[in-house]
């Protein structure tokens, strides 16, 4: 399934206007005008007239929390933020140990639901088989992509900064936000989970979508009690959902962490938030930490995009990827009942654990693939036993 299925079109790239900072007072302004520090993002953004080392200068650099690689630096520090965006691709946790091991997702099969993508993004155009747009605001053209969905897809499968880099993308493009209200209508993206589904139970064991990241959703949405019943049914077609708040009444509760060694590739701890000290011990207990801050992604301009904190909807696909890796190292797994639930337990129970942390534990890539490995091996023995026996 290398070659594409459907793809039924390119949005091109975004083309954003130049942003041109003069003096330090403008980009005080600018920082100001973004009381959400994740609003604070510099994509095609002129800044190399600025004296940014100068203790005003260090103080608003601190503020700025994403930028793209189109953005101009002043000299003295543009090699320094160049190594930043190139470290970012790294989510660490040995994860590119796995992927030199020879476990890359190589064909899985793995969905998500966003906002139009940047279908030719040299980061992961070559895993894209399946495009389709849902519904979209007339408002909102389909032909030009969005911020959101080309980082998902990289975090996902990119080659170089993706946690599965070989897997298969399945893409469906959707905008169902109700601004009236200020939340999603389930409604308007159920028939895509349908659809998913019906692959599903149209196709082989090995064809079937293993994955679905969803970095969006919310208790408060519309309909959301309908979309939670599709969300079992598509588990029950034998894929497993990442986010959507689906995972929260079934004991898979996943959050974002910081790196305690910043840019480290070591199999290391993540620093949860604060608010794991809050939680009952039962639910830390069920708790992945997930990398989350100092990510480098695919930008919707091309090129890519460093973001020094980032959100839940980093988490997903980051998980997707990783489980699709474990499917690629022991793809019989899939057939135990309620495999989606094991595989989590499997998840936490190689993870690495830390009382800073209040229970949770940070997922870990290379002891996670050892358990798969494992598996496969016991699978083996039982197998040449049983056919040694029938000789």
């Amino acid at each position: 399934m290398s070659e594409p299925i459907y793809i039924e079109c390119h949005p091109k790239k975004a083309q954003l206007p130049k942003q041109v900072f003069h003096t330090l007072e403008e980009l005080a302004a600018f920082i100001n005008s973004c009381p959400n520090v994740y609003d604070r993002k510099l994509f095609n953004a002129d800044l190399s007239k600025l004296d940014l080392t100068c203790p005003k200068g260090r103080e608003l650099l601190m503020q700025i929390n994403a930028y793209t690689e189109h953005v101009i630096w002043p000299a003295e520090i543009a090699e320094q933020m160049a190594q930043r965006l190139e470290s970012g691709k790294n989510s660490g946790l040995g994860i590119r140990g796995i992927h030199q091991k020879g476990y890359t997702g190589k064909g899985v099969n793995v969905a998500i639901v966003d906002h139009v993508l940047y279908v030719d993004h040299p980061e992961y155009k070559d895993n894209v088989v399946f495009y389709e747009t849902g519904f979209m605001p007339s408002n909102t053209p389909k032909d030009e992509a969005w911020y959101h969905g080309a980082a998902v897809s990289s975090l996902l499968c990119g080659k170089n900064c993706g946690s599965a880099p070989d897997a298969h993308l399945f893409f469906w493009a959707h905008f169902c936000y109700n601004h009236e209200k200020g939340v999603h209508d389930a409604r308007l993206q159920n028939p895509t989970l349908q659809k998913i589904i019906d692959w599903n139970n149209t196709h082989e064991e090995k064809d079937k979508i293993r994955c679905l990241s969803c970095s969006w959703g919310n208790l408060t949405d519309i309909a959301f009690e309908e979309r939670q019943e599709l969300f079992k049914k598509v588990e029950e077609s034998g894929c497993m959902v990442f986010g959507g708040c689906y995972g929260i009444r079934r004991g898979r509760r996943s959050v974002g962490g910081a790196k305690r060694d910043l840019y480290s590739d070591a199999a290391d701890n993540l620093q949860g938030p604060d608010n794991l000290a809050d939680w009952p011990p039962e639910l830390a207990g069920t708790c992945l930490i997930v990398p989350r801050d100092q990510r480098t992604f695919a930008s919707y301009m091309g090129g890519y995009m460093y973001d020094e904190l980032g959100g839940a909807s980093w988490t997903y696909p980051y998980l997707s990827g990783l489980v699709a890796c474990g499917l690629q190292a022991f793809p019989s797994y899939t057939q135990q009942k309620d495999w989606q639930d094991k595989i989590w337990q499997d998840l936490l129970s190689t993870g690495t654990k830390d009382p800073r942390n209040y229970g949770a534990v940070t997922v870990n890539p290379v002891k996670f693939i050892e358990k798969m490995e494992y598996y496969r091996a016991l699978e083996n023995k039982r197998l040449a036993e049983h056919f040694g026996k029938h000789k």
